[in-house]
């Protein structure tokens, strides 16, 4: 823990290259690194420019999250979300490895659920990535979840916030119901694409179905009226 701090410490002074040291001296006395310091050392390399040992830790951290899966002998789909939900949470400095994890369920043959394909599917919004999420679109079509509200929702969000409001309409009304997250994520969608009164229009719809507005309905609105000069 002392050398962890000490490490981002050096990192937050600008001294990218003492990180880097300090972590080199580390590994040649055998004390072994959690992922979240090598993704501080990671920082560390960019900083003084070492892109050699940045590559070479690059796939020094995903180690340690294979290593956890594969320890256990029996495997689930609920013991692979864990491990994905908490590498994701620890190494947001490159989220194409949370893919290669996923690649790695798929090729162990257990099959993903609502969880794993919400997660991964805010890996392409984050990344506004509409490839990746078109990707995991039909793979999730393929696997039958298309169907699941909260992956649906997910969906919407994604084509939304990557850009194609046609795809989160189309999404949005091929669904069977909605619940106020689906209608939420619909409104925020015009709200992103400066669709103010379609934003409106989708508010007082759900007035009438019966659907109390909350705080993400109300914030959504607001920048809907502020993004389109209602």
């Amino acid at each position: 823990m002392f050398f962890y701090a000490l490490i981002s410490g050096y990192v937050r002074s600008g001294c990218g290259e003492k990180a880097v040291n300090l972590f080199l001296e580390l590994l040649d006395q055998g004390i072994r690194c959690e992922s979240g310091c090598l993704v501080t050392v990671l920082d560390g390399c960019s900083e003084c420019k070492n892109l050699d040992l940045g590559v070479q830790l690059h796939g020094f951290v995903i180690k340690p999250a294979k290593k956890v899966l594969d320890s256990f002998s029996s495997k689930n789909i609920a013991l692979f979300n864990a491990i994905l939900v908490g590498f994701m949470e620890t190494n947001r400095a490159d989220d194409e490895d949370a893919m290669v994890l996923f690649r790695q369920l798929r090729l162990g043959g257990m099959k993903p659920d609502f969880v794993t394909f919400s997660w991964l599917l805010n890996l392409s919004v984050n990344q506004a990535c509409l490839v990746k999420g078109k990707s995991l679109h039909s793979y999730t079509i393929k696997m039958g979840f298309e169907a699941d509200l909260r992956v649906s929702n997910a969906l919407i969000t994604m084509y939304a916030k990557c850009g194609s409001i046609e795809d989160a309409c189309q999404m949005f009304n091929g669904m069977n119901g909605h619940d106020s997250v689906s209608l939420n994520a619909m409104v925020s969608a015009y709200s992103i694409h400066g669709l103010g009164k379609k934003a409106l229009m989708l508010f007082e719809e759900m007035k009438r179905e019966g659907f109390a507005p909350d705080e993400i309905t109300i914030l959504a609105l607001l920048q809907a009226c502020s993004y389109t000069g209602l």
